[in-house]
């Protein structure tokens, strides 16, 4: 039991820095702006990266003011990275073009 424990109080959850967020935030914006500006996208897929501008807007505001993310948030910044920036956007889930929690295809 107490190895089991020491191994416990040695795992660290990583945080990112105020920079890496910062950095996080630009390549969801270029990703979704990557969608606006493809001509062969659909108005809803563009409307719907219009959206995500706006979210990813509102976090860097939040970043800002606060000085720090709540762990959805950063989840959420990864997503839109994965997702949109993998040239998958709007075929990942059949219907919205979202990507799904279990990121499975």
């Amino acid at each position: 039991m107490k190895v089991f424990t020491e191994f416990l109080s040695s795992l660290q959850e990583k945080g990112l820095s105020n920079t890496e967020l910062e950095d996080l935030i630009k390549r969801a914006r270029r990703a979704a702006e990557g969608v606006v500006d493809d001509d062969e996208k659909s108005k809803e897929e563009k409307d719907r990266a219009k959206e995500i501008i706006d979210w990813v807007d509102d976090v860097e505001k939040t970043l800002s003011a606060d000085g720090k993310l709540q762990p959805n948030s950063v989840n959420g910044l990864m997503r839109i990275v994965t997702g949109v920036g993998s040239g998958r956007y709007g075929r990942t889930k059949k219907g919205d073009g979202r990507v799904p929690k279990d990121y499975s295809r």
